[in-house]
């Protein structure tokens, strides 16, 4: 805009009425005008030297004035902004070219009135009192929101700046809109709105509770409504000190719930509330830690769920399990116990009526090999109750290799009297482990006395250690037996399980159950192959040491 300013309190009249005349701000009314005020200066003044003084200095500015309007022009027609005058019939006299691309009108909206790019009354009704009082005041306006109605009839939304345009004399002789388009940053900001009111919906009618704290100002930002039922208190009580949650959680797990928090990672746990009266009510806990551009933590989002009635129905279905296995149990040892008591009530029945003293003798032999036998029923039935029950492990260091071949030293005779050839096959440099060793040497025990119970006379069993070198051992108890059949081999860690369902081999189907107990109890656990008529291998796969394993 050029604005010719107060020159002179009777040429700025004049300057006005010679640019509505001449046509405004164009080149040639700007060379007219200042010939024009060169006449009249010269001629009106009667002093040729102020005349020539004017007229010169006219002539300078004219050179600078004459260039203004191009830069002016290339900003105005260059703007990403939508830009149209009107004049004071309301009539639009010039606009640029981001308005042609969004409103899609040509030269045929020159002289046509601008309330028709208006898309509502109310709009149309507000922007009249403002161009007024741009016209009549000279005010200004900004950070309009309008909505404008394209060629095509399509709504788009601006934010506008209205302004005058005035001459020299103060006189307004067109009003300036200038636009921003906000179509798509309001559609955004409708979607944000939506976004967040379903998220609000979400959370406030959810079970669970969703919360936010700020760390660095230690303060909880949001809790969602169900946080009070769950809790058991407002949680206004939190606002400033969101680690006062802990003061409800059961004693046993704050520790647990302290330690997690002060990882600052992402975790997930679950504890106690203990609520009025006592009432333990348990809670599960995750929360998710977000990170600023320094990789500080700024955010804690979190979700705390009652699981109370799942514990229950855990605990529940425990109890169910326990009682089932008790059941079982109980059934499988009776039926355990029947044969050997059996044949204990038969022979001492003979012994009583039997006048052959050797005849006698073989008889109650015969009662005293049950009797051990039941013994052995009773102290594997005592040690996988111990088992069970989670006993503590004597760990130290142990040399496997010794220990197996200890192992397999006493049962060289056995398996030579059954014709097997027994092998050790020792790794070397096999590192030593922490473990129990009574435990682990009667597991192995177990494992061996398998392959010795199914291995048929002419076979071979090998006893084989290795190692990763770094944290694990494994050792291998291979023979070529019998094999299990693939129904079978699901179910040989069962309790009472035999695959001899005519009992035709001597044990009780503990065994197995006892050394894959003790393995687990030793943080390791056991891999089995095989197949029928070829024989089995039983890996027992064990950390060399394990930290939680020797603090229990």
């Amino acid at each position: 805009m050029l604005c010719y300013g107060a020159m002179d309190i009777q040429l700025a009249p004049l300057i006005d009425k010679l640019r509505a005349h001449f046509g405004g701000e164009s080149r040639a009314g700007l060379l007219i005008l200042g010939m024009y005020l060169v006449v009249i200066l010269v001629v009106g003044t009667f002093d040729w030297r102020a005349g020539l003084a004017v007229a010169i200095t006219l002539a300078a500015g004219g050179l600078i004035v004459l260039k203004t309007p191009d830069r002016y022009r290339q900003t105005f027609e260059n703007s990403p902004n939508a830009i149209f005058t009107i004049n004071r019939d309301g009539r639009i006299v010039t606009w640029n070219h981001a308005f042609t691309r969004i409103f899609q009108y040509g030269p045929e909206i020159k002289g046509q009135h601008y309330h028709q790019l208006f898309s509502t009354p109310d709009d149309v009704a507000r922007i009249s009192h403002m161009v007024a009082d741009v016209f009549d005041h000279g005010a200004t306006f900004s950070n309009i929101d309008l909505s404008y109605q394209t060629r095509s009839q399509t709504t788009t939304a601006m934010i506008s700046r209205i302004f005058p345009l005035a001459g020299g004399s103060g006189r307004v002789y067109e009003c300036i809109f200038a636009n921003t388009e906000v179509t798509e940053r309001q559609r955004m900001a409708v979607a944000l709105r939506e976004s967040e009111e379903r998220f609000r919906q979400v959370v406030e009618n959810i079970q669970e509770v969703f919360y936010i704290i700020d760390p660095v100002a230690d303060r909880l930002v949001y809790a969602s409504p169900s946080f009070e039922a769950m809790w058991g208190r407002p949680a206004a009580e939190l606002n400033d000190k969101p680690i006062r949650f802990l003061e409800t959680v059961h004693p046993d797990d704050v520790e647990a719930i302290l330690n997690m928090l002060r990882q600052h990672q992402d975790h997930e746990i679950e504890f106690r509330l203990v609520l009025p009266e006592q009432k333990i009510r348990w809670i599960r806990m995750r929360n998710t830690y977000l990170r600023d551009s320094e990789e500080q933590v700024n955010r804690i989002v979190g979700i705390a769920e009652n699981i109370t009635a799942r514990k229950q129905a855990d605990a529940y279905a425990l109890e169910r399990e326990r009682m089932r296995i008790l059941a079982d149990f109980i059934r499988d040892a009776s039926h355990e116990f029947r044969t050997p008591l059996s044949i204990i009530n038969t022979k001492l029945y003979l012994v009583e009526r039997m006048d052959n003293p050797e005849r006698a003798r073989q008889l109650i032999s015969d009662v005293n090999a049950q009797i051990a036998q039941i013994d052995r029923l009773l102290e594997s039935l005592v040690l996988m109750a111990r088992l069970d029950s989670g006993m503590a492990y004597d760990r130290r260091e142990i040399d496997l290799n010794r220990m197996l071949a200890v192992l397999s030293s006493s049962q060289q005779s056995l398996a030579e009297e059954r014709g097997l050839v027994l092998v050790l096959d020792l790794f070397p440099a096999l590192p030593l482990m922490v473990g129990d060793h009574e435990m682990l040497e009667y597991a192995f025990q177990h494992l061996l006395d398998n392959s010795l119970r199914y291995t048929p006379r002419g076979g071979k069993i090998i006893v084989r250690t290795a190692t990763n070198g770094a944290s694990t051992v494994w050792v291998d108890i291979i023979d070529n037996g019998v094999g299990i059949e693939p129904s079978i081999l699901p179910h040989i860690f069962e309790r009472f399980h035999r695959s001899d369902t005519a009992h035709s081999t001597r044990g009780f189907g503990l065994g197995l159950p006892i050394a894959q107990k003790i393995v687990e109890g030793h943080g390791g656990h056991i891999e089995v192959e095989s197949a029928p008529g070829k024989g089995s291998r039983f890996r027992v796969v064990l950390p060399l040491t394990n930290g939680d394993m020797l603090t229990r």
